[in-house]
């Protein structure tokens, strides 16, 4: 039974790190043909640009390098791996149920064949999320990794920032 928790916590992992490069892999993509294409059209120059004024209004991406970081640490069995894995896992459930929200207040036409694969995508990866923190919450996991107070209270605090930034942001 052990050696099965520690195969779940690897597999869980793996699916954390490929959740935060895959989209961080599309996010890079995406920036690029819009500066590509946008770039000439308002006659800026890459050198009127830098790093930080690209990215500055893009911080929920420390969400998806923070699962990056939270997968590898989890696959290491370190405790802070457990509570990242936890936080990542919680505001994933809040950003694909607040997607969802959005997609079907804000459709009012007939469905067509790719909304239905996209409400598919979000389904199927809500559920891979409920189930994580279903394993990540069990009685089990949180004795293995004896969180402390202070644990808990960076959990809470975390989730509270991000669910507040995607809220207001």
């Amino acid at each position: 039974m052990v050696k099965t928790r520690k195969i779940i916590e690897k597999i869980i992992g793996i699916i954390l790190i490929l959740w935060g490069g895959s989209y961080l892999f599309f996010f890079i993509w995406g920036q690029y043909i819009l500066l590509e294409h946008t770039l000439p059209l308002l006659n800026i120059s890459w050198d009127d640009l830098s790093i930080l004024k690209a990215i500055k209004n893009y911080h929920s991406l420390i969400i998806y390098l923070l699962s990056m970081f939270a997968g590898l640490t989890l696959i290491l069995n370190k405790r802070v791996g457990w509570s990242t894995s936890l936080i990542v896992s919680i505001t994933s459930v809040i950003i694909i149920i607040r997607g969802l929200i959005f997609l079907l207040t804000n459709h009012t036409e007939v469905i067509d064949k790719d909304q239905i694969y996209l409400y598919l995508f979000l389904g199927v990866f809500l559920i891979i999320f409920i189930l994580i923190l279903i394993f990540l919450t069990n009685k089990k996991t949180i004795i293995r990794y004896n969180p402390n107070k202070t644990t808990w209270w960076f959990i809470v605090v975390f989730v509270g920032i991000i669910f507040l930034d995607r809220l207001f942001l």
